[in-house]
């Protein structure tokens, strides 16, 4: 069952979470950043869980000890979730050596936190400024219906994280509605 603790007015039917999430848009996206902050995009299940209070389901198991954890909309947390936890010995197409890796994906509607712009969400221009404020360098930027934004981190290294956020358009309300960040430890 959900955690709710920060609206003890608001129920969580037994069939799962519904929408909006007992928590703003401003606090969900801290979560965000404190993961995406405190190892460079590299973000474990058992942070992940700690983080937002839900425990992740493991889909896949490897033998290289890679894992695929997920959460379901509306059944398992309030948002689409996927972690993809890589291994030592993982390998990436071709046999080359991939290492330890984390890639998480959190999907969200644009009127999960309120009405379509009118209500709150997470901003475009804030995310870019939050993302660049803490030491990543923006790279591409695709603007379009869909359009997305790509920031990365440690490219002079073997560790290059990446961070990409999708949202609605290039224009002052444009909404996030999707983040995916690759890390390394």
């Amino acid at each position: 069952m959900p955690r709710n603790t920060d609206s003890p007015t608001q129920a969580t039917p037994p069939s799962g979470y519904t929408i909006p999430p007992p928590f703003t848009a401003d606090e969900f996206w801290e979560k965000i950043l404190l993961l995406m902050r405190e190892h460079d995009g590299y973000i474990t299940k058992e942070r992940f869980e700690d983080v937002f209070g839900v425990q992740l389901k493991q889909t896949k198991s490897y033998e290289d000890g890679s894992a695929m954890y997920s959460l379901k909309k509306g059944t398992d947390w309030y948002f689409d979730a996927g972690l993809w936890m890589t291994g030592e010995k993982f390998k990436k197409p071709g046999g080359k050596m991939g290492g330890v890796s984390s890639s998480l994906r959190i999907d969200w509607d644009f009127d999960t936190f309120g009405e379509v712009n009118v209500g709150p969400c997470i901003r475009t221009d804030t995310a870019r400024k939050d993302i660049l404020s803490s030491g990543w360098r923006q790279g591409i930027q695709e603007r379009h219906r869909g359009a997305a934004d790509e920031f990365y981190k440690n490219e002079s290294t073997n560790q290059v994280s990446k961070i990409t956020i999708f949202h609605s358009g290039d224009f002052a309300s444009s909404c996030v509605k999707r983040i995916t960040v690759n890390g390394r430890p």
